[in-house]
């Protein structure tokens, strides 16, 4: 068993109990013999109600249902009491969180539990499911239960995983107008932080200097490069990210119309943040969504026969919207 998978519980097992125990106390009065003993018959057994939700790298409802059995010793999850019992498991800040609901005979009982891992807040609800169905059946066989298997190929959350992915990109201040362009990124994920380099293509956009005939203007395009860090702020199948970066990389104008034809080209770098949303569909699949504000920290302008024809805004903002597959 995982270590402090008792202590995680403790606080429960008592009132869980409770009942039971308050049913088999040796001080109260037994049924007469007789008539009446005979017309005493055992409780029918009802079904627990039991429901586990949580996030695909959690252990899946079935093996924990399967779980709570081996700490009954029987297949059944009926008991003689009525039971309901309910987790909901999220992360945030790299620590996991067991929101529990259970209701025994009615009675009404909520809280939290912190672990450090979904497996062993999946643990200790199966401990605390199999108390409330049948605490003198758990009691006696939850020393020789091991904790449940860890899900195949889910390697937990603390692992490095390794996402590749590519996506759509809208920005605004950067190019002239309502600019759209791809991506193409690749992201190390280790808990709740993500390290991501990706590269960004905007075809060019033309500016118009003067309307002619000819026109004469510049197609301004921009290339780049960056690196961003995220850090998951809440969630966990649905997650929010904070996420902070920088791009570097070049900016071209290519004059038509005009005299003077040749190319030029700039420098690019600027700094952006802003928040990021994570779902994961499946186990090795994710779609996610960012906005971000952005500084260049170099404006270069361009200009055609010596008139101005673009420069980057003081500030602009990105977005991004991209599907994602672990590696």
């Amino acid at each position: 068993m995982r270590p402090g998978r008792f202590a995680l519980v403790a606080p429960l097992a008592c009132c869980l109990g409770a009942g039971r125990a308050r049913a088999q106390a040796p001080d109260e009065p037994r049924a007469p013999s007789g008539r009446a003993s005979a017309e005493a018959e055992p409780r029918a057994l009802t079904p627990a109600e039991l429901r586990w939700d949580a996030p695909e790298e959690c252990p899946p409802e079935a093996e924990v249902h399967a779980q709570v059995g081996r700490l009954l010793g029987r297949e059944s999850l009926a008991g003689p009491r009525r039971v309901s019992v309910r987790g909901s498991a999220s992360e945030r800040g790299g620590r996991w969180r067991l929101s529990l609901r259970t209701e025994t005979e009615g009675e009404v009982g909520r809280r939290s539990i912190d672990a450090p891992s979904c497996a062993e807040l999946a643990d200790a609800f199966t401990l605390i499911a199999a108390l409330a169905i049948d605490p003198q059946a758990t009691s006696e066989r939850a020393g020789s239960v091991g904790p449940m298997p860890s899900r195949p190929g889910s390697g937990g959350r603390s692992a490095l995983e390794v996402w590749a992915g590519l996506g759509a990109r809208g920005s605004l201040g950067a190019l002239p107008g309502l600019s759209f362009g791809a991506a193409a990124l690749v992201a190390l994920r280790s808990g709740p932080a993500r390290y991501e380099l990706g590269a960004s293509y905007w075809p060019a956009h033309d500016e118009i200097v003067a309307a002619g005939p000819p026109e004469v203007g510049a197609r301004i395009g921009l290339v780049s490069a960056g690196f961003s860090f995220c850090h998951d702020l809440a969630g966990a199948a649905v997650a929010l990210e904070g996420c902070g970066g920088f791009d570097l990389g070049q900016m071209r104008s290519a004059p038509f119309g005009a005299r003077d034809t040749g190319a030029e080209r700039a420098l690019w770098l600027a700094l952006r943040a802003g928040p990021a949303l994570r779902w994961r569909p499946g186990e090795r699949l994710a779609l996610r969504g960012l906005v971000e504000g952005v500084m260049p920290l170099v404006r270069p302008a361009f200009r055609v026969d010596g008139d101005f024809v673009h420069r980057p805004a003081l500030a602009g903002a990105q977005a991004l919207l991209a599907a994602e597959l672990r590696f």
